[in-house]
């Protein structure tokens, strides 16, 4: 199948999903996550916020609100881009683009640059399907996908002390110590999903039975 069939289909079966087995699944994935060094060494958390039958992540951004050490930050569409923006309470959320949750800004509130090097970032990106190699199938609007590009990193030479084997390509910058992972049910996972040269896999998939970690990821 092709993105659109694959997308319509896995779309139709996260849809079929009770409420009780979307809350009972959900939690399981949280636990996940939130068992992993990954997460509880994390400074600035990034976080998609539920839509429709989503995993849900409302329950993992009130748990964050509680700990001191970690930042939330959570998307806004603007200009066709996804542009993170820190929230502290869920009151600072409002309906944005397509009905989903985003948050409020103004002149006082700007938005994550990722200028802080050394902090360690966590991306917990959405999706409709994916595969075991960490294939991912969004939901056809390239947000993630550009978002991702944009601070792609360019390979550290693994011949220099963690040095840069090139400069960063023009309009991109170089990436910060961030990991990027994805929440999805089991019945998300397809046996293949087409991958294009533009696409960007996370680093590793967690669903309510296991850690899927990808084939690519780089660590700096």
């Amino acid at each position: 199948m092709n993105k659109a069939k694959l997308r319509q289909h896995y779309t139709a079966i996260r849809n079929s999903l009770t409420q009780a087995e979307i809350t009972k699944k959900s939690r399981k994935i949280i636990d996940r996550l939130t068992a992993l060094d990954t997460y509880q060494e994390a400074d600035i958390i990034l976080t998609y916020i539920n839509y429709n039958n989503e995993v849900q992540t409302i329950e993992l951004i009130k748990q964050i609100f509680t700990n001191q050490n970690k930042q939330i930050f959570c998307p806004k569409v603007n200009d066709n881009e996804i542009v993170f923006y820190e929230i502290k309470n869920l009151n600072e959320l409002a309906t944005g683009y397509k009905g989903i949750p985003e948050p409020i800004i103004n002149n006082a509130k700007a938005p994550l640059d990722f200028k802080n090097k050394e902090a360690k970032y966590l991306i917990i990106i959405p999706g409709v399907a994916f595969d075991e190699k960490c294939g991912r199938i969004g939901y056809g609007g390239g947000y993630y996908d550009r978002f991702l590009h944009r601070y792609e990193s360019v390979i550290a030479s693994r011949a220099s002390a963690g040095g840069f084997a090139e400069p960063p390509q023009e309009g991109l910058q170089s990436r910060p110590n961030f990991t990027t992972i994805a929440l999805a049910y089991e019945c998300q996972i397809a046996p293949l999903v087409p991958i294009g040269a533009f696409d960007k896999k996370p680093d590793m998939i967690i669903t309510e039975d296991r850690l899927i970690v990808g084939e690519e990821r780089i660590t700096l």
